[in-house]
């Protein structure tokens, strides 16, 4: 076989062992962000409301590897996904979603609950 070819070969088989060390990474560094905001009992509410999007994009992402009970994570798929949708239809006011809503505050107080509920359960036991 010609030397290029191998050569083509051997850097997709370095470049795939590297993106997924680095996105084992990203898990890891998430998931510690996740625990220490939403796992943490000390951290007020009001920084577990702010991160309420951060913490759907992750359950999003790697609800796949962790181990939650059936309820859980059906709870976890509903609640991430009435929270897109709801992302998805607010107006843009200039540019800019508006700030507030009653729907939307109710549905990042079950967000964060769930999440507060699923660090102490299972993202702590996650597996990458």
């Amino acid at each position: 076989m010609n030397p290029i070819l191998y050569l083509g070969c051997l850097v997709v088989l370095i470049g795939c062992s590297v993106w997924t060390a680095h996105a084992e990474g990203d898990f890891e560094s998430e998931k510690a962000r996740v625990i220490q905001i939403y796992g943490n009992p000390g951290v007020d509410k009001a920084t577990k409301i702010r991160n309420a999007e951060f913490l759907a994009h992750f359950l999003d992402k790697y609800s796949g590897n962790i181990q939650m009970t059936p309820e859980l994570r059906t709870r976890v798929t509903d609640a991430v996904g009435k929270y897109k949708e709801e992302k998805a239809n607010q107006p843009l006011v200039d540019g800019a979603p508006p700030q507030g809503g009653f729907l939307s505050s109710i549905l990042i107080g079950i967000l964060v609950d769930i999440g507060i509920e699923a660090a102490a359960e299972g993202i702590s036991k996650a597996i990458s």
